[in-house]
């Protein structure tokens, strides 16, 4: 997928998300603007790993 295809979906969802989540949206946006790609990278792999392991997690903090 292209950045200009990945903008138009992007667009689209936008579209459709309720106004309410918008002014979120724009801060997650913004946050990510001003990370690094070491940064992201980071947060991509902890998304992964909790995500992978949410389960444990859960029982963990039981």
């Amino acid at each position: 997928m292209t950045a200009i295809e990945i903008k138009a979906e992007i667009k689209k969802i936008v579209d459709e998300v309720p106004e309410e989540s918008l002014a979120e949206i724009l801060d997650f946006l913004k946050e990510v603007k001003n990370q690094s790609t070491g940064e992201l990278q980071q947060s991509s792999n902890f998304k992964a790993v909790i995500n992978k392991h949410r389960g444990l997690l859960k029982r963990l903090a039981q």
